[in-house]
């Protein structure tokens, strides 16, 4: 006989669910890993990708995106 578990329904539902939940705090932190080594990054390097000191922190002080 062919049944299915009565739990797979519920685990796939927890699944998404957890899934959800994970979207934003990986989004959240990949934008401060990205914040903290633009921070990290010496004058010249800086000067490199055309942004300033003043430019970074601006950069790196910007509220986390939520999407």
């Amino acid at each position: 006989m062919d049944i299915a578990s009565p739990r797979a329904p519920r685990i796939s539902v927890l699944h998404a669910a957890a899934a959800r939940i994970a979207a934003p705090v990986r989004r959240w932190w990949q934008d401060r890993t990205e914040r903290l080594e633009l921070l990290a990054l010496d004058e010249r390097e800086l000067r490199d990708i055309g942004l300033t000191r003043t430019d970074a922190r601006f950069l790196a002080g910007k509220p986390t995106r939520w999407r």
